[in-house]
């Protein structure tokens, strides 16, 4: 699943850090890495930044549904909202455990999706 890992800087492997998988609202979108024209992403890009500063991995999937993969990646939702794409977010946090970080299950981010 392709995916934004942000990690903070200097992080030390031998310590577990917290983890927060962003969810993107709207699963016909996709994560944007910086400024964009859109105000909202440029703000979630600001606050992946805030967490990295306090020590946070944030992984930002481009689950099932996003857009910029092709129409079977973008279709891949149909008539499954909540099912595919919630199973690829979980996926996110079984990856975030084989690092050096310790993903919580309480600790989803994002707008619309994310905030459930």
């Amino acid at each position: 699943m392709p995916a934004y890992l942000f990690v903070p800087k200097g992080l030390d492997r031998a310590t577990k850090h917290p983890a927060i998988i962003w969810i993107h609202g709207d699963g016909i979108n996709q994560n944007y890495d910086g400024w964009h024209v859109e105000r909202n992403y440029a703000v979630y890009y600001s606050f992946h930044q805030y967490l990295l500063q306090r020590g946070y991995v944030v992984l930002a999937p481009d689950y099932r549904g996003s857009i910029g993969y092709g129409r079977e990646w973008r279709q891949g939702v149909y008539l499954d909202v909540g099912g595919k794409d919630a199973r690829d977010a979980a996926a996110g946090a079984d990856y975030l455990k084989t690092l050096a970080v310790r993903p919580d299950p309480g600790h989803q981010a994002g707008p619309a999706r994310g905030a459930c």
